[in-house]
């Protein structure tokens, strides 16, 4: 998912308390216990169901409303040796369910057959010409899975044609049912605890009531195949069949799963239910998608595992076709998507000409994710479209797609995925009606992408005995997703490209406490960390097992700079009180020309041993830049804490009018301050600088006259405070000011010393109080530069007008001081 999409972050608001109190009781971790409240849990006795599914909480499948009817049929029908049909749907779901069921009754001498419909010929559920062919092969009874509910006519057919007939489905029914046993969880009248089962979970609820436990257990590796594949939630019952048989298609001896594990590549790989809609479930989709789902019905019931291998090699082939389709429809869709500047519509509606129908609702999926929007896409054939949507979180897809019936010919969904048929002549009018109508529902913050946390984890919590009780949690999928964290004030230490592609990105990550490992996968660059940035994560948690060796990684689905601003053309990076300035420095040199922004040539003189000759490297004394370069920075770093507003946002304004896309790295810190103070009291006398010099000329006094020459030697000798002859100066003005010397006008270089009844107060020198006035206002602005906020600097590079007012209210009010000239 990677490429870096702006995500907004939503953490989930924890219930300390609630918390605290599971954790507890249940002796597991707050990270852990937080993750189940999320999930639900509110007591101790839930979370061990939730921490220890067991079969033995398996719901009584005679609690399902027609069970027991369809069961009494099912068990006649056998004891007569009447034919049963078993009448599934081509995708994973029908195809595990009609496998289970064919398998079962089977195993009772039932004389069983299936039937799957063609996903292009006759479409889904029940049809006529089917029911008749069935008929005409000598059935007596179908069992319909994973389809019929909303089958009226056909299901009077069949009756018709001398069949009887069990729906058994988990679709939500309409107001209107078929007249005949119905198993389903989702009848309004259905008393059943659990009404999310995937349709191969009500065959299997079938199944349960028919055979005993040490013989349904052995089918469960199907129910999970199909319950993962059918993104069902996998909470209550669908938890604990996914789990069961999760470890049993680990340890399958079916033939046909054998060799799909095979030709997927996870024959000696633990399977878990996150890899089983990327290995197993496409290759079974692909043969309803791209050629005939028998082959993949086949493939689960066969006993030989030369015929299994060869039926994989079929539906491996059939998937490969259904990728290489499927991206090239993806591409068209895109180029057509951006050539039109359609991504800002509220839904987007897309048809093409012979595009693959097999494929686009997979297409569809894709570009909800890139654009984050509700699609449809429309295969056109002659004129007629068959169509797939698929929606996103906040927006009743079949809901809308109601609204437009009467443009369809057909339709059918649910708040997230619906398929419809049209004429081609109504396609133009649907892209017309569903936007209009999506456009008060779907409002920017639906549409805006977002990562949902689930809570924020210190750096301390991230270990192995973590990701050893986040395994308890397992298995994952719909309505139990892997759990994202927020991880905070984290600074990359290093990162590299790694794979064949060089396109997934490793990361160092450093804490208060420790060195943390991240990956991004299939990172598309525009998202490029520097080294030493400061970031907070999004992450799931990884188990990185590496023969005995085992330490916890951060697979990261995205970061947010916490020292990042943009505005207006400039990128402001806040890297202050970063520790290692020099390399933070030395990895930027290496990635673009670099102007450093210092306050002293000494500074220069030093950088430059650091970093060595290289041209890229440009240096910017108190506003002197070393040479014509403005023209080619990419990065701006203020190295040394500025000493005063003037020179560095003059700077900065006149650099920025003309030049964009420059990165300000602010990398300056407290401790500069100290050396800020040092450096001003060589220009700026205090007090006590004053007090030495005074003593100093007291020294050398004869007979009242002082010799400047004979002050200055000795002064530059002393090594306890920092002299200059630019203090020394100034520090004269203000001793002539309050007549402590006077030059002697016949002796150049020469003073006489004042008695101390005529000397004045210190308070009496302008040139004093002026340089009072100067140390309160650096004092000041180093405390401004230190503490304000990156969004008034930024303002500040780009807009300086003057000298800064209230520099203790901007910030105190985080940015209402003014900001003008006096």
């Amino acid at each position: 998912m990677m490429g870096f999409k702006e995500y907004a972050w939503q953490l989930q608001k924890a219930d300390s308390g609630l918390r605290e109190k599971l954790a507890e009781e249940l002796g597991i971790r707050p990270a852990v216990a937080q993750l189940l409240i999320n999930r639900g849990v509110r007591s101790k006795e839930e979370g061990k169901r939730f921490l220890f599914p067991d079969l033995e909480s398996l719901h009584s499948p005679e609690l399902m409303k027609g069970l027991i009817s369809a069961r009494s049929k099912i068990t006649k029908a056998l004891e007569k040796g009447n034919k049963i049909t078993i009448y599934g749907d081509y995708d994973v779901d029908g195809i595990t369910s009609t496998v289970l069921l064919v398998s079962v009754l089977k195993k009772l001498g039932g004389h069983v057959s299936y039937y799957i419909p063609d996903r292009f010929t006759e479409g889904y559920g029940l049809n006529r010409r089917a029911l008749e062919k069935i008929r005409e092969e000598g059935t007596d009874l179908v069992v319909t899975v994973d389809c019929g509910i909303s089958s009226l006519t056909e299901t009077e057919y069949a009756k018709i044609i001398g069949m009887d007939i069990i729906i058994t489905d988990h679709h939500l029914p309409p107001e209107q049912l078929p007249r005949c046993i119905m198993v389903n969880p989702a009848q309004v009248d259905c008393t059943y605890p659990w009404d999310k089962l995937a349709g191969v979970g009500v065959a299997f609820k079938l199944v349960q009531s028919i055979l005993p436990r040490e013989e349904w257990e052995q089918y469960l590796d199907l129910v999970a195949m199909g319950t993962i594949a059918d993104v069902v939630p996998l909470l209550d019952e669908n938890r604990i069949l996914t789990k069961y048989g999760m470890e049993k298609l680990n340890s399958s001896c079916r033939p046909g799963i054998n060799a799909l594990k095979k030709i997927s590549g996870f024959d000696d790989k633990v399977l878990t239910s996150e890899r089983v809609p990327f290995s197993l479930a496409p290759r079974l989709n692909a043969a309803g998608r791209m050629g005939n789902a028998g082959q993949a019905v086949e493939l689960l019931l066969t006993d030989s595992s030369a015929a299994a291998l060869e039926l994989a090699q079929t539906v491996d082939q059939y998937n490969r076709e259904r990728q290489k389709i499927e991206n090239s429809i993806l591409q068209k869709a895109i180029e057509e998507i951006e050539e039109k500047n359609l991504e800002h519509q509220k839904v987007l509606v897309l048809d093409g000409e012979g595009w693959h129908p097999g494929v686009i609702g997979i297409i569809a999926s894709r570009l909800v994710e890139i654009y984050s929007r509700p699609v449809v896409l429309i295969s056109l054939d002659g004129e007629e479209g068959r169509g797939s949507a698929r929606g996103i979180e906040g927006f009743n897809l079949i809901g809308t797609i109601r609204q437009c019936a009467e443009l369809l010919t057909k339709y059918g969904g649910h708040e997230f995925a619906a398929g419809l048929t049209l004429p081609k002549k109504h396609v133009e009018e649907l892209r017309k009606r569903i936007n209009s109508l999506a456009e008060k529902e779907l409002t920017s913050t639906i549409l805006e992408p977002r990562l949902f946390l689930e809570a924020e984890l210190d750096e301390s919590e991230i270990n192995l005995d973590l990701l050893d009780e986040l395994k308890l949690l397992e298995p994952f999928g719909h309505g139990n997703p892997v759990p994202l964290f927020k991880g905070s004030s984290l600074e990359i230490e290093g990162f590299s490209y790694v794979g064949k592609q060089k396109n997934h990105l490793k990361l160092k990550l450093r804490g208060k406490q420790k060195l943390l490992e991240g990956i991004a996968f299939n990172m598309d660059n525009k998202k490029i960390p520097l080294a030493y940035r400061q970031v907070s994560v999004a992450f799931a948690l990884e188990d990185n097992c590496w023969g005995e060796y085992r330490n916890p990684v951060l697979q990261l689905k995205d970061f947010h700079f916490n020292d990042f601003l943009h505005i207006e053309g400039i990128n402001v990076i806040d890297r202050r009180e970063v520790k290692r300035k020099e390399k933070y420095l030395q990895y930027l040199v290496n990635h673009g020309n670099t102007l450093i922004y210092i306050n002293t040539l000494y500074q220069k003189e030093r950088l430059s041993r650091i970093l060595g000759q290289n041209e890229g490297i440009h240096y910017c004394h108190q506003g002197n830049i070393d040479g014509d370069v403005l023209g080619n920075i990419e990065h701006f770093v203020v190295y040394d804490l500025p000493l005063e507003a003037e020179k560095i946002f003059t700077l900065t304004k006149n650099i920025f009018r003309d030049i964009k896309n420059v990165n300000v790295h602010l990398i300056y810190s407290s401790e500069d301050l100290s050396v800020n103070r040092m450096f001003l009291k060589t220009i700026l006398p205090q007090r006590s600088s004053l007090v030495k010099i005074y003593q100093v000329i007291k020294r050398v006094e004869e007979k009242g006259k002082v010799e400047i020459k004979k002050v200055i030697e000795l002064l530059n000798e002393a090594n306890h405070f920092s002299f200059t002859e630019y203090l020394f100066n100034h520090s004269l003005n203000i001793f002539q000011e309050i007549n402590l010397l006077k030059p002697l006008s016949d002796e150049p270089k020469k003073y006489r010393l004042s008695s101390s009844e005529k000397v004045g107060d210190l308070s009496s020198s302008e040139s004093f109080k002026e340089n009072q006035r100067l140390w309160e206002e650096f004092e000041k602005f180093q405390d401004f530069m230190l503490q304000v906020d990156k969004d008034i600097l930024g303002m500040l590079f780009l807009h300086y007008e003057g000298r800064l007012h209230n520099l203790d209210g901007i910030l105190k009010e985080g940015g209402s001081g003014e900001l003008g000239t006096y």
